[in-house]
């Protein structure tokens, strides 16, 4: 559940966003991958930044969300369950 400072927080960015030039398309999509951040949904999230890139790729928090989700996937991910080659 929200706090009244989040959405606000939240309605600051956007505002910020949107009166620095950024598409407001870019700036949904951003905040599409944020909410599905927070739900858990990382592969969701990475799209969503990804699209946000691609519609306004000055984005910087957009790369910034999208690596961190990414570096966190690759961490999170388990080994591989094959037998390791034998040599000899």
């Amino acid at each position: 559940m929200f706090r009244l400072s989040q959405i606000s927080g939240l309605l600051l960015i956007v505002v910020f966003a949107i009166g620095c030039g950024q598409s407001s398309n870019a700036v949904t999509a951003y905040m599409r991958g944020l909410a599905s951040a927070r739900q858990g949904d990382n592969d969701a999230a990475i799209l969503d930044f990804t699209e946000s890139i691609r519609l306004d790729p000055k984005m910087v928090s957009a790369y910034n969300n999208r690596g961190a989700l990414s570096a966190t996937k690759a961490t999170m991910t388990p080994p591989s369950r094959t037998s390791p080659k034998r040599f000899g």
